[in-house]
């Protein structure tokens, strides 16, 4: 298993990528 440090950076990016992706699709809605 990936050190907490690690899990807890990849779930931060996770969560960015996230919002990133609401705010393109609120941009403009286009399936991926």
């Amino acid at each position: 298993m990936s050190q907490p440090k690690d899990f807890g950076f990849s779930e931060d990016i996770s969560m960015l990528k996230e919002t990133f992706a609401r705010f393109l699709t609120a941009k403009k809605p286009i399936n991926m």
